[in-house]
């Protein structure tokens, strides 16, 4: 595929108060994202690293506020997520992720360590579960760190059924 029919767009920026620029991005991020499950979903689980961690909070979030019936995921994994990018925030204590997650971060993730735990407060009460190493903002790849994502994820899905 040639680089020039590569969808590629910019949904967030973390560097300062969001702007009507920043939310009509997230606003199309989610739309992309509703076409491509509209089409070839629904999957059992989503994964996202770091801003696609992000995205995906947000989107179930934005999914628990308008009330859905159904989610597009049975779980979902999270590896380093970057804050959640929301701005209607008077709900935060009602509004929660109901699937099952799988949370993953990095103590050594000096700018998203405590911001990727934080978004374990925004799912439902027993859905959320986090695995913390020592690395940075990476997927962890050594083998002590990988056995307990893998135990994570197989818990995970257990949970989802």
């Amino acid at each position: 595929m040639s680089s020039n029919k590569l969808r590629n767009y910019s949904w967030d920026d973390d560097h300062g108060p969001p702007t009507e620029e920043n939310k009509v991005a997230v606003k199309n991020a989610f739309s992309h994202l509703e076409e491509d499950l509209a089409k070839d979903g629904p999957f059992d689980g989503v994964l996202g690293f770091s801003q696609g961690a992000s995205c995906t909070s947000a989107f179930l979030l934005q999914l628990a506020r308008a009330g859905a019936a159904t989610v597009p995921f049975r779980f979902a994994i999270l590896f380093s997520t970057s804050g959640i990018p929301e701005w209607d925030v008077e709900d935060q204590e009602s509004v929660k992720i109901k699937i099952p997650t799988l949370h993953v971060c990095g103590e050594a993730d000096s700018e998203w360590f405590e911001d990727a735990k934080a978004v374990t407060t925004r799912c439902a009460d027993g859905t959320a579960e986090l695995i913390t190493h020592t690395g940075g903002h990476v997927v962890p790849k050594d083998r002590p760190t990988v056995d307990k994502v893998i135990q994570g994820i197989r818990r995970l899905v257990e949970r989802s059924r």
